[in-house]
């Protein structure tokens, strides 16, 4: 008997050692990250850039989303992991099933620490209105009314550029888009250098349906560093996720965060399909903002003053989403839900609407001020 466990001891002593390894790294980054004042700001300078350029530009190398296919190869190995468990228990060879699952382990713990350097610590690194000195008020019901017209009046401006007198718009060239968003991102680091540099290509889905089931447009790789999006979703709503997974990959973790850098890359696009993108994204956020005050009145003279073609992208993106309001997406939500509170974003995935706070912080001289005040919008947001 101690024979066997020395022979199963010393097999799987390689994946014993690596799972330790990986567990007090993880450990290690992520109690710094809470615990240490500016951890996580050293490592989102320094250790970020290091994944992106090397392991993101391999994997940016794959034509198609590497993230799908681990996903598809994780399930076959639970697949074919349950049925030689059972093989081994009727052959009563105990040792390979512990070989197995000490295998299963070290690859856990790996991915573990692979998602606690890219996404877990970052989650403690400063929100982008510390780094932009952006100073956040509360704002007042009227305001938010300001707010909304003001993001009407600049999405019907675009719609009337990119649809032409025409009913639907030109059909995107996904490739442009991508390589527009990726553009946008980058012209942002000619005002802050975190934003400069290296970018993974946003890869779509195969099976984007799928994702849809699961009430998801964009999901950002923390194991492969790639920005994902669906294409299974109304075309005003791609060029926003892309360029939202995009700004996650620089470190960005909070979605207000990612949703707020997607906007004012959008807003200063050469593209002007990005650009209605991005109104249309934030103006949606707007609308569902007023609508939770209650005030039915508001609510219905703004959208009436919105864009007819704009307001028709609207309803089919609310028809698309209707078809998949089912138990799983319920869970699924449930869950973001709960990784965005385990990791000290306390609205869970109502922090996505915050972003309001963060535009209207943009436009408040605009909205507040007489042109007369002293207080000018900082240059950066023009």
């Amino acid at each position: 008997m101690k024979s066997f466990i020395s022979r199963i001891t010393q097999k799987n002593k390689f994946n014993k050692v690596f799972s330790i390894i990986c567990v007090l790294i993880s450990a290690f980054f992520f109690t710094a990250s809470r615990f240490i004042d500016g951890f996580a700001n050293w490592h989102v300078r320094f250790i970020t850039p290091l994944l992106t350029n090397t392991l993101g530009r391999l994997i940016s190398l794959f034509p198609f989303s590497v993230l799908e296919i681990l996903i598809y190869s994780a399930i076959l190995f639970v697949v074919f992991g349950i049925g030689y468990i059972a093989h081994c228990l009727v052959k009563k060879t105990i040792g390979k099933i512990s070989s197995l699952l000490w295998s299963t382990s070290s690859i856990i713990c790996g991915l573990f620490l692979m998602m606690t350097l890219t996404v877990f610590v970052n989650f403690s690194r400063d929100s982008i209105a510390e780094v932009l000195s952006i100073e956040i008020e509360m704002f007042t019901h009227n305001e938010l009314i300001a707010l909304t017209e003001l993001l009407i009046e600049r999405t019907n401006k675009i719609a009337q550029e990119v649809y032409r007198d025409k009913d639907r718009h030109d059909p995107i060239i996904m490739r442009e888009i991508i390589d527009d968003s990726i553009v946008a991102m980058q012209n942002l680091g000619y005002k802050y250098s975190g934003f400069s540099g290296f970018y993974s290509r946003p890869k779509t889905f195969f099976f984007s349906r799928g994702m849809s089931h699961l009430g998801i447009t964009g999901i950002f790789s923390p194991f492969t560093l790639e920005p994902n999006f669906s294409n299974d979703v109304e075309d005003y709503i791609i060029p926003f996720v892309m360029i939202h997974e995009l700004a996650h990959s620089r470190g960005f973790m909070r979605e207000d965060d990612a949703n707020f850098i997607a906007y004012l890359a959008a807003k200063n696009s050469e593209n002007a399909f990005i650009r209605l993108s991005g109104e249309m994204n934030i103006l949606a956020y707007a609308l569902r903002a007023v609508r939770r005050t209650g005030d039915s009145e508001s609510y219905n003279r703004l959208r009436s003053s919105i864009d007819e073609r704009v307001l028709a992208e609207f309803r089919r993106n609310a028809e698309h989403w209707r078809r998949f309001d089912t138990p799983v997406a319920r869970v699924a939500t449930a869950a973001n839900d709960l990784y965005l509170r385990v990791n000290a974003q306390r609205d869970g995935v109502q922090s996505y609407g915050r972003v309001i706070d963060l535009v209207f912080a943009i436009y408040r001289d605009i909205l507040v001020y007489s042109q007369n005040s002293s207080r000018k919008t900082q240059n950066f947001f023009r």
